[in-house]
């Protein structure tokens, strides 16, 4: 067995046990069982493994005469947040606890999950679609799709507080425990599905962030898919589905019992307008708050203003410049140009990104780089993820020509 063919089975190895930790943890969510320590375990074999297998394909593309831009994207990313890491933890007030971590611990927190997710994405690239069995693929998001239509209940969107009830201590979820995942399974199912059914699949895909109750993550989702798919059909088609969609989605909702009258519903559609949403006015002020201590952070970051600014670690913005927060001005920097060098790479390897795979990580990339920008924070796991696909993806792959997805 060759090197090559050796690393895309420890890939797959590490996509398996990723499929096998989403199923294990939407079951605990919404039945308790089996305990979430064994999603949680699942984490380290995950991390262990893609950190292998992402070693191996850096080496293999890259060299001390000949780094890739994608590589020294890599090590400039990682090494930089690092540092930024160590000196918050050698160097900042540890007087200051943040849900019994100090700063420097929480930004080291933060650095190592992204990183697993990172070497995750960088797994995840290197196994061809033909060699996954698709039962694996749609599995997670099969499951997740049956658990939120078995927990409904009489409304259209989850009772978390209903959910939250049946864990032990004073755990409180809500769609945010459950999101990343979420976004995952959606995504790599619709990706994976065949053409006639990619659209339907997008709607039933909306409809279940609908029920999860997330809004950011809903409208984003439909964006994402709208801006990937509806080019393709050109103008007039694009026009045609859009409206026998959305007549096919509002039908949906009603076969589930819409009821406008209900606040939960009111809150996922503004109802009251964005300006009196309580959400998004919390994020106005912690958006204002972060430019002001911009200068303070810039050097390496410090969560611990958050702490003496807002008194909460979830007082940060929720934008890219999180990541100016947490580790600083040079990591910011090196998120922006990643993304800006995915995405100019992107659109002129359009023509050739043609198999499930690449399918899956352009979806995964233009929702990630909106949610970074309007909605979401440096901590979105699945950002991470789309990164390490990528900058891993690009760097000196021979794409393979399959047939016009």
């Amino acid at each position: 067995m060759n090197s090559s063919a050796a690393s895309e089975r420890f890939a797959k190895a590490v996509f398996v046990l990723f499929q096998i930790k989403i199923i294990t943890f939407i079951l605990w969510f919404f039945f308790d069982k089996p305990d979430v320590w064994i999603s949680n375990f699942l984490t380290y074999p995950i991390g262990v493994m893609g950190f292998f297998c992402a070693a191996a394909e850096f080496f293999k593309k890259n060299s001390r005469s000949r780094m890739t831009v994608g590589g020294l994207l890599t090590v400039m990313l990682l090494g930089s947040i690092s540092i930024s890491v160590l000196l918050q933890n050698l160097l900042l007030n540890d007087s200051i606890i943040i849900e019994g971590m100090t700063p420097g611990v929480v930004s080291l927190t933060y650095l190592l999950v992204g990183m697993v997710w990172f070497f995750l994405g960088a797994s995840v690239q290197a196994i061809s679609p033909e060699g996954l069995n698709r039962k694996i693929i749609f599995l997670p998001a099969v499951v997740l799709l049956l658990c939120v239509i078995a927990n409904l209940n009489e409304g259209l969107i989850l009772d978390y507080k209903s959910i939250s009830s049946e864990k032990a201590g004073d755990l409180e979820i809500s769609h945010l425990t459950i999101g990343s995942y979420a976004v995952i399974a959606s995504l790599m199912a619709i990706a994976f599905f065949n053409r006639p059914f990619k659209l339907i699949a997008c709607v039933v895909g909306a409809l279940l962030f609908f029920f999860l109750g997330g809004r950011a993550n809903l409208f984003i989702f439909i964006l994402t898919c709208g801006i990937f798919y509806l080019p393709k059909l050109g103008l007039t088609r694009s026009v045609i589905v859009f409206f026998a969609l959305a007549l096919f989605s509002v039908a949906l909702l009603f076969v589930f019992n819409f009821d406008l009258t209900d606040p939960q519903v009111q809150k996922m559609i503004f109802y009251d307008g964005i300006s009196q949403d309580q959400s998004e006015v919390a994020r106005d002020i912690f958006f204002q708050g972060a430019l002001e201590g911009l200068s303070r952070q810039a050097l390496y970051g410090d969560p611990a203003y958050l702490i003496e600014k807002f008194y909460s670690l979830g007082a940060y913005s929720h934008n890219l410049l999180s990541a100016w927060q947490f580790f600083g001005m040079v990591p910011f920097f090196i998120f922006s140009t990643s993304i800006v060098y995915v995405l100019r790479k992107i659109i002129s390897h359009r023509s050739v990104l043609k198999n499930p795979m690449d399918e899956f990580g352009v979806l995964l990339f233009i929702f990630c780089v909106i949610s970074v920008v309007f909605a979401k924070s440096i901590n979105f796991n699945p950002f991470w993820m789309a990164l390490g696909f990528w900058l891993f993806r690009l760097s000196g792959v021979k794409f393979k020509k399959h047939r016009p997805i």
